[in-house]
């Protein structure tokens, strides 16, 4: 099964993806508390159960029943993941045909419990340009940081410069603030540059 995007307007698709990521579960179930029993205790008593219960289980359905989300159009799938902090791991894969997109800022920010994520993750994201605060904030995150090989040599992406778009054939990914904001069990953290660090 596959999550797709190209069909959703924008509007649409923050929509989604605000539901997805929890932001608005609390106000949506007061909406329903209001229409349905305003004064019905048993409700007051199990909302904060269910929103509980959503958030635990939003996450999972995410990452185990969605095996790939369609980028086909999308030049932008900013903050997919922002807060599912119960996701650990990511499958191969996960993003199809996302050749044209160019911003992925905030896509795993808050992911307290994600620990391992494919190196090859952003191999397809060739125009890519942007991506501040993606990683910012998963403390568990393990392993060597995402990169692509190109003629046997690594490009991570604090490796996208304006001098490698020649050899790899990615766009300059110049927007790199808090990258990886408190990732410090990678394994390459102290050669990833401080611009992708800090959010100063």
């Amino acid at each position: 099964m596959s999550l797709f995007c190209k069909e959703f307007t924008r509007s649409e698709r923050c929509s989604l993806i605000s539901l997805l990521c929890f932001e608005n579960l609390q106000h949506q179930l007061l909406i329903v508390e209001h229409n349905i029993s305003p004064c019905s205790r048993i409700w007051r008593q199990t909302s904060n159960k269910i929103i509980d219960f959503l958030c635990w289980l939003i996450p999972i359905y995410l990452a185990c029943l969605f095996k790939n989300f369609r980028c086909n159009r999308q030049f932008c799938i900013i903050g997919i993941f922002k807060g599912c902090t119960s996701i650990k791991t990511l499958g191969d894969n996960i993003f199809l045909n996302p050749e044209k997109v160019r911003y992925i800022n905030n896509l795993f920010q808050g992911c307290s419990a994600l620990e391992s994520v494919n190196v090859g993750i952003f191999d397809n994201f060739k125009a890519l340009t942007s991506a501040t605060f993606t990683f910012d904030g998963c403390v568990a995150l393990t392993g060597e940081s995402p990169y692509t090989e190109v003629n046997g040599v690594k490009y991570h992406l604090y490796e996208r410069t304006s001098e490698a778009t020649a050899i790899t054939g990615f766009a300059y990914l110049k927007n790199l603030k808090a990258m990886f904001k408190g990732c410090t069990k990678l394994t390459d953290y102290d050669k990833i540059p401080d611009p992708c660090k800090s959010d100063e």
